[in-house]
């Protein structure tokens, strides 16, 4: 039987341990089976933020001095991975139950995310294609690159540079796994508040950068969040059904918050 879909687009900008948070909520209702199939969620950050991967040594991946002048929040994720700055960007996040298509392995849900992620740049005619394999750079002595200074496999990129940049977490029923896709280009801030020596420029793209190059204007916020959603659709052979956002437990939400996504212990653990 072909799995539920449900579609989740928030209407407003959300503050960094808020978004974390109601990703988190997600992936429990679909791991307990209150909510019974997958979720997509696509939403925007209401302030600049930084985000970690689970297990990233935060000494080595930012500078607070300069995060703190920049006025860039800091948040550690459920997921893995590494270093993404979340400003003007959209963001997607799939929770789903360990059912076909997805299996409890995370290079496996990469690849079948891939293709609906790769049908979007393809709709809005970005030239992108899935990495094969793994291309990683050397960071600086002591230093840890950021996300988008590498390419995993069944990630999207143009051209050698990143896209869309993911991750991942397996629960014991269910996974998690959201991604950024810059809108704009950040770079040198994101090179300054990770000090990184890298260029971030010549190892990421963004979907407005590439909208200007071909003298075209980049669509509203919606739009894409209504294209990305036709393109799972399209891939899942499904039609969505609209999770009301009034149906959440806030309150959990609002303690996930709290308790742990704005909690000093919860970013400053590794």
């Amino acid at each position: 039987m072909t799995m539920k879909w449900y579609f989740l687009c928030d209407s407003k900008p959300l503050p960094a341990a808020a978004n974390m948070a109601r990703d988190q909520y997600l992936l429990e209702q679909v791991e307990s089976g209150a909510i019974d199939g997958a979720v997509l969620r696509i939403y925007q950050w209401a302030q600049p933020a930084l985000s970690l991967g689970y297990h990233q040594k935060w000494q080595k991946s930012v500078d607070l001095e300069r995060l703190e002048k920049h006025d860039v929040d800091l948040v550690r994720r459920w997921t893995g991975g590494r270093a993404v700055l979340h400003i003007n960007e959209m963001t997607y996040s799939v929770t789903a139950p360990f059912r076909l298509p997805f299996k409890r392995t995370v290079t496996h849900n990469y690849n079948i995310l891939a293709k609906p992620l790769k049908l979007f740049t393809d709709r809005l005619k970005l030239d992108a294609r899935i990495a094969e394999g793994v291309q990683t750079l050397h960071p600086a002595p002591g230093k840890v690159t950021p996300c988008f200074a590498s390419l995993s496999e069944a990630e999207i990129q143009t051209g050698k540079k990143k896209l869309i940049g993911s991750s991942q977490k397996l629960g014991k029923n269910g996974f998690l796994q959201h991604g950024s896709i810059p809108m704009e280009d950040h770079a040198a801030l994101l090179s300054s508040i990770t000090g990184s020596t890298l260029d971030m420029s010549e190892y990421m793209d963004t979907v407005g950068g590439i909208y200007r190059r071909q003298g075209m204007d980049l669509p509203d916020f919606f739009h894409l969040a209504d294209a990305l959603k036709t393109c799972f659709e399209s891939v899942f052979h499904v039609a969505f059904q609209d999770l009301d956002s009034s149906l959440l437990n806030q309150k959990r939400i609002n303690d996930l918050t709290r308790q742990r996504f704005s909690n000093r212990e919860w970013t400053f653990k590794f």
